[in-house]
């Protein structure tokens, strides 16, 4: 009989995904996920290895499956098993698509354990990951670039005063992408939760374009932008946050 460290007996039993998958993972970058058997209270089911399966769906409800072949483990993809001695599968895995080629849509991995019943007597509830969306590059903040002042004063320095915000695009080993140009989406969040702030026409970008910034060709683009706050500092109140306007690079 199993024996959880509570002292009862193990009831149900179900697969967890360990940690967060990655929410933005790289296209054809390998990462790491582990699964645990465990029982209801949290503890891990070990003593047996149990073989498990791991899937790619899209985050769609009703649950669709992704494309085959999309799904790439590092190793023997049929080798997967829950281990006896910590009660754990690790693995790597890599997603071969972008979202973007995909309508944009989000992934989730599914594990499974098909035929748990003659290795540990009972069905296992399965897993799903946290959605994720793959991507090909991704915007970052040029820190070597970056003038930032902790406290803004919003009324010293003209009507044109500004922030500086140098964003570069770079792919999954941070080198310049030099050969792409996307538009760009600028918002305010407040900085605690990150959450938008309600009133986003207290962001003023300059210069002012109907079309929005754009980053690309491997330049530093620096694009400006302005707050207005009903007090005469901001400090610390709020952050800028850049996306790229068609949903994800």
């Amino acid at each position: 009989m199993d024996v959880s460290s509570n002292g009862k007996a193990g009831g149900p039993l179900s697969l967890n995904f360990h940690g967060q998958v990655p929410d933005f993972p790289f296209k054809d970058v390998f990462f790491s996920v582990e699964i645990f058997l465990q029982h209801m209270n949290g503890e891990p089911k070990c003593g047996t290895d149990v073989p498990i399966e791991l899937r790619l769906w899209f985050n769609e409800q009703p649950r669709q499956p992704a494309p085959a072949g999309l799904l790439e483990v590092d190793g023997d993809a049929t080798s997967l098993f829950i281990r006896k001695e910590k009660g754990s599968c690790e693995a790597r895995i890599r997603i071969t698509k972008c979202s973007m080629d995909l309508e944009n849509r989000e992934f989730i991995l599914v594990a499974t354990a098909p035929g748990a019943e003659r290795f540990v007597g009972q069905p296992v509830v399965e897993a799903s990951s946290a959605p994720m969306k793959v991507m090909r590059h991704r915007l970052m903040i040029d820190d070597d670039a970056l003038t930032w002042e902790e406290t803004w004063y919003k009324d010293e320095g003209g009507r044109d005063k500004c922030i500086e915000i140098p964003v570069i695009l770079v792919n999954s080993d941070n080198q310049l992408v030099r050969d792409r140009r996307l538009r760009l989406k600028v918002s305010l969040l407040y900085a605690d939760t990150l959450f938008q702030v309600t009133d986003q026409s207290i962001l003023k970008l300059f210069p002012q374009t109907s079309g929005g910034s754009a980053v690309g060709g491997g330049h530093h683009h620096h694009h400006h932008s302005q707050t207005s706050a009903s007090g005469g500092a901001a400090s610390g109140s709020g952050v800028t946050q850049a996306g790229a306007s068609s949903g994800g690079a």
